[in-house]
């Protein structure tokens, strides 16, 4: 059965997106070194280039801790023993899937969504299963519209355009009536004729409790280590948390990763047991041959993230992956105009009573998921479900965001047809871009208000066209330092300022020689911009700018800057600067008052509350002394940094104290 409700939760969700667009970072080179124990076949395929690329999506940074009762619209597939609950205008997240037989949740529901700083676009919230599309921590819609549409009444299915990576993806789902277990076959379409790079991975959050252990179809895993170097471990034993059963997350010392190598196996799993002997389980096609296990371990900060992320919202989570490539570092890639699918399957697993020893207990599991999905009954899903995945829908459920069906018509992509996008999908800021490429007319050059568009279709499209100009090298600027040419693109932005004068341009040009190491003349741009046209209008450029000035030691330009903000750009990155501001100036009652209010966009190892803090302790105990090592750790042990301000994961600042 399908049906779509509307769910009431008190949710802290984007109101918007920051405009400018996030040029692409380059990092060259693996990320990691590996340990002399990882078999040869893990050292092969690792990333030569862990670029971190948004564009043409832009980042969703506008939001605070501000929770407000809202209303989201749900799609429901159940039959008696199963309901799921799927989020579609959050990315279509899986918000919850309830085992009716056993009465309880299987996830790490979704009840109290919280955005957070989490994602390559900012964004993220926690809780379900998520499929991650792309190079990607979480995936870029996250938090925006996805396509639903109605297949049966046991089949429906999500679909979208990845837009960064120039894919196609549809996940189509089956609860048939009598089945205990969710199916879902992903498919992954490339129109183009070059081979690009592919990956793809599976997020479920179960809840994390002493007793919840975790297990895998291989007992051999890779683990990051703290200096990301990649190191191998057999069974419950891991090098990074020595004292620890790693199979048990909750023993874990600090936040950490593992991935399971189940490559080769008919039937891949992971599943999470929890102290009653009862949990959830993921199998797949051999096709997802890794799994994964992140946890936030049992630290003080890890403890505090959790909350942070889920306010109102008592417990903690793990979080399983399933995997296309042994680690995120990794790579995969799919052939030109071809097309790549498997299935997954999700459900309850029972072992009844438990078992303390981690080899008895995996086989007890292991025969435990037998049980419940044979091979022999997942193959014979898999081989039916996989020719009704390519039906035409009988209805769309959910339109997404209009950006699939701009992207089919510029890239004149013939699609089948359970990829249902259409003209009507397109929303009112978008028409300029529906203008183009029904009419060949270039948009209005308006860069704070029509969003970036990437790729040589969309090149060739502005320049065939007539109309501004300005619109075209503008665009044109960002897809060539999207490709590299940075100098040609000052060119193109340094034309548009010419004649437009406008403030984006001269921050476009000033990131660019920021990535060249020209900070001087980046801050003179930045200068620049302050005084031309747009820069009143968005508070993103005076974010990015004071943030230079600080880097640079140019406070008081940083302190005229911040000084003449209208209350509405309040951001949560102009909050986090006022702090850093405030103590260089000593200025001890705006410290305590923002350290009370908290902060909105905080990153998982961002030091910054812990710097403050020192600060506050240096002005209320030692004003006249001079920063040292051993005079700071003094202080910290004296009066720790409160449990509620922990994000750093320093443990020597993250004591059981509080003196706010």
């Amino acid at each position: 059965m399908v049906r779509s409700e509307e769910l009431q939760v008190k949710a802290g969700l984007p109101i918007g997106e920051n405009p400018l667009p996030q040029f692409r970072t380059h990092v060259p080179g693996h990320p990691v070194a590996l340990a002399d124990d990882v078999p040869q076949k893990y050292r092969e395929n690792l990333s030569a280039d862990r670029s971190r690329l948004v564009l043409p999506y832009l980042k969703q940074d506008r939001y605070d801790r501000v929770r407000e009762w809202t209303p989201l619209k749900t799609i429901i597939l159940e039959n008696k023993h199963l309901k799921a609950t799927f989020l579609p205008s959050l990315g279509g997240r899986l918000a919850s899937l309830y085992d009716k037989d056993g009465r309880r949740e299987l996830l790490r529901d979704v009840k109290t969504p919280q955005t957070a700083n989490l994602s390559d676009r900012d964004a993220w919230f926690a809780g379900g299963i998520e499929w991650v599309f792309g190079e990607h921590e979480h995936a870029l819609t996250s938090c925006g519209d996805v396509y639903f549409s109605k297949v049966s009444g046991d089949h429906i299915r999500m679909y979208d355009y990845d837009r960064c990576d120039g894919l196609w993806w549809r996940v189509d789902f089956f609860l048939c009536e009598g089945e205990r277990m969710l199916d879902a076959i992903t498919t992954i379409e490339n129109t183009r004729v070059d081979r690009q790079k592919l990956s793809f991975h599976t997020t479920m959050d179960v809840e994390q409790r002493q007793a919840t252990r975790v297990f895998a179809s291989s007992t051999h895993a890779l683990f990051e280590d703290d200096d990301y170097t990649l190191g191998y471990m057999d069974g419950s034993v891991c090098p990074r948390f020595p004292k620890a059963d790693a199979s048990y997350p909750r023993q874990w010392t600090k936040p950490g990763h593992c991935y399971f190598t189940c490559e080769g196996q008919a039937l891949p799993w992971i599943a999470a047991i929890q102290e009653d002997g009862n949990g959830f389980f993921e199998a797949s096609s051999p096709a997802l041959g890794y799994r994964g296990l992140f946890s936030w371990g049992n630290s003080a900060s890890g403890a505090n993230w959790q909350r942070f992320l889920s306010p109102g919202w008592e417990g903690e989570y793990a979080e399983l992956q399933s995997r296309l490539t042994p680690t995120p570092f990794h790579d995969a890639f799919i052939e030109g105009n071809s097309s790549l699918s498997w299935m997954q399957s999700f459900g309850p697993v029972s072992i009844g009573k438990r078992t303390k020893t981690y080899p008895k207990e995996r086989l007890v599991v292991e025969e435990a998921v037998g049980q419940s999905l044979t091979k022999q009954e997942f193959a014979r899903r898999q081989a039916l479900h996989t020719g009704e995945s390519d039906e035409k829908d009988c209805g769309l459920l959910h339109r997404g965001d209009g950006w699939a069906y701009l992207e089919k018509e510029v890239w004149q992509d013939a699609l089948d047809v359970t990829f249902h996008v259409e003209k009507a999908d397109v929303p009112k800021r978008l028409l300029p871009w529906l203008q183009l490429v029904e009419r060949h007319i270039v948009p209005p050059f308006d860069p704070l208000h029509i969003p970036p568009v990437t790729g040589d279709a969309w090149l060739r499209l502005l320049q065939a066209s007539e109309g501004d100009p300005m619109t075209l090298a503008y665009y044109g600027g960002i897809m060539l330092a999207e490709n590299g040419y940075d100098d040609q693109a000052i060119d193109s932005f340094q034309l548009v300022h010419q004649h437009m004068h406008d403030a984006v341009s001269a921050r476009n040009i000033a990131k660019l020689l920021l990535r060249q190491g020209k900070d001087a003349q980046a801050l003179l741009w930045y200068k620049e911009a302050t005084y031309n046209i747009g820069f009143g209008d968005d508070p993103a450029i005076t974010e990015e700018y004071v943030n230079l000035l600080f880097e640079h030691g140019s406070w008081p330009t940083a302190h005229a800057l911040l000084s003449v903000l209208p209350a509405r750009w309040e951001t949560g990155t102009i909050k986090a600067e006022r702090a850093i501001l405030a103590c260089h100036e000593n200025n001890k009652s705006l410290i305590v008052k923002l350290l009370k209010e908290g902060f909105d966009n905080l990153r998982p190892g961002d030091g910054m509350v812990d710097d403050v803090w020192v600060t506050l302790l240096y002005m209320s105990f030692a004003p006249h002394e001079k920063k040292t090592l051993q005079k700071t750790l003094g202080l910290l042990s004296e009066h720790p940094l409160p449990p509620s301000l922990s994000f750093s994961f320093q443990e020597k600042v993250a004591q059981e104290q509080r003196i706010l």
